[in-house]
């Protein structure tokens, strides 16, 4: 069953949801499927016309110039976009966002990560480019010629720098950006949109494989880390205010889970731990017996203190 068809959400909706993207993954990469699904899912099928075909043109776009990356690859694309649609329907569904906007922000996903190169996160050099590249594509159509700065926003948004700042400014504790309260909200989902497979147990453990592969094939010292759980739990922690949307789909609770499975190192220690302390001791194991010590130990744990 299509995660689409399924109303309600949870554990099982999230394990469906892992399951489809590993399945998607044992074929070819269908970015303009995906905005076409994850459009309908945000507008609640009111899809402005203009904006059906900018995106579609944007990721065909996108697939005949791939980034041809471990991480960052059409999959990657297509995942981010999917999830994208799921988070905006809901805040669709809440009021919090018009049909118009919450389509904008699905276009936005579709060429967040365009021409990246494959190099770690600096000063929003590759948000910058992404941005660029998409308007560029985007200023042909002359119904989105204001928009493209919506776009571009939410683009630059997405650099990791911004996330604590996004998620207070959508929970409105951050002055508002200049966009407005929706475009604030915009950018919280795209973060979350962005990394929503690396929150899931096993999908998280292959997108560190797969960018620990990318960094170092560039030759950056940081690659070696970022399969570690002491950087798993260091991911986590960035993440302390999430959506109500992604509270709904069930991400706060399976983050909640994790940290639990930390407080006793995947089984290794006794009741009481620290996270940081479990995260030590399963860096300490041959990763292999740490992942499967982790990701059984979670599956058995209730939500913990955060």
């Amino acid at each position: 069953m299509s995660a689409d068809l399924d109303s309600t959400w949870g554990p099982r909706r999230l394990a469906a949801i892992e399951a489809e993207f590993f399945a998607l993954r044992q074929r070819p990469a269908d970015l303009r499927g995906a905005f076409l699904r994850a459009i309908e899912a945000a507008t609640g099928g009111d899809v402005p016309s203009d904006l059906r075909e900018a995106g579609s043109i944007l990721a065909d776009e996108v697939t005949r110039h791939p980034n041809d990356l471990p991480y960052h690859s059409l999959h990657h694309f297509a995942e981010t976009v999917l999830a994208m649609g799921w988070l905006c329907s809901i805040a669709l569904c809440d009021g919090r966002l018009s049909p118009r906007i919450a389509a904008l922000g699905i276009v936005a996903m579709v060429g967040h990560d365009f021409k990246h190169d494959g190099s770690p996160p600096h000063q929003g050099r590759l948000e910058a480019l992404a941005a660029a590249e998409t308007v560029a594509i985007l200023t042909a159509f002359g119904s989105l010629a204001e928009e493209t700065a919506v776009i571009a926003a939410v683009i630059l948004r997405t650099d990791p720098d911004h996330v604590r700042e996004n998620a207070a400014r959508a929970a409105g504790v951050a002055p508002p950006g200049p966009h407005g309260k929706q475009v604030d909200l915009l950018a919280a989902l795209a973060n979350e949109a962005d990394v929503f497979a690396s929150f899931l147990p096993d999908m998280g453990a292959r997108q560190s494989e797969l960018l620990a592969i990318e960094w170092g094939a560039g030759g950056h010292k940081r690659a070696d880390a970022v399969t570690g759980f002491a950087n798993r739990l260091a991911f986590l922690r960035l993440y302390d205010r999430l959506t109500p949307m992604s509270r709904r789909m069930g991400i706060a609770d399976l983050r909640a889970r994790q940290f639990a499975a930390f407080t006793c190192g995947g089984g290794l220690l006794e009741i009481g731990g620290t996270p940081d302390e479990g995260a030590a001791a399963l860096d300490a194991l041959p990763p292999d017996d740490a992942r499967q010590r982790f990701t059984a130990c979670l599956r058995d744990m209730e939500p913990g203190p955060l």
